[in-house]
């Protein structure tokens, strides 16, 4: 991400970033690198249905499972790769991961940060976003209000906090952990 102007990100997303056979194929020529691919399918989008998301990553997650899945997963979206449209474009997504971002957003906890997803899953929740399509390049650059990722970053913060004390992470490590956080999405500093 860079900046352009006071107040506004831009973060460069490869084409089709979250949609399962886009990262099944990155995945397969980069390699996995002990990453956890969660598909979220298009049925579970289209009836919001969030049980297996609350489930799988809410605060009743087992703590082994959760210190397993800590900044390895891999959010993607199954049903949608034939639409030319970027996942955050897609209101049927937008309105399912705002509705998981409700229920448990401790997105910072579980996202693997060396990848787009994150970017991904901020850029479906947050509510003002502009795509600039580049054509030539295959990338899109995604234009989000610092204050938008700041209330993004700061919605999950008291999950993660919990997520951090269950799984037994001290807070200078937690932290730490939240700093990269920040960095990624790169948040003005304090």
């Amino acid at each position: 991400m860079r900046t352009n102007k006071p107040g506004l990100t831009t973060r460069s997303l490869l084409r089709h970033g979250g949609k399962v056979n886009f990262e099944l194929n990155r995945l397969a020529a980069r390699g996995n690198r002990g990453r956890i691919v969660y598909v979220t399918t298009k049925a579970e989008i289209e009836n919001l249905d969030l049980s297996r998301f609350v489930i799988t990553f809410g605060p009743r997650i087992q703590p082994e499972e959760a210190l397993r899945m800590r900044a390895r997963i891999l959010f993607v979206v199954e049903g949608y790769d034939a639409d030319s449209a970027e996942l955050f474009e897609i209101p049927a997504v937008r309105r399912y991961y705002a509705q998981a971002d409700k229920r448990w957003p401790a997105w910072c906890f579980y996202a693997d940060l060396a990848s787009e997803c994150l970017a991904m899953v901020a850029a479906c929740i947050i509510p003002r976003v502009v795509a600039t399509r580049r054509t030539r390049r295959r990338r899109n650059d995604v234009h989000i209000l610092h204050s938008d990722l700041t209330a993004f970053f700061a919605r999950g913060l008291t999950p993660v906090a919990f997520l951090h004390k269950k799984v037994g992470i001290s807070e200078q490590e937690g932290a730490a952990m939240l700093g990269e956080a920040a960095r990624y999405l790169r948040l003005p500093e304090a």
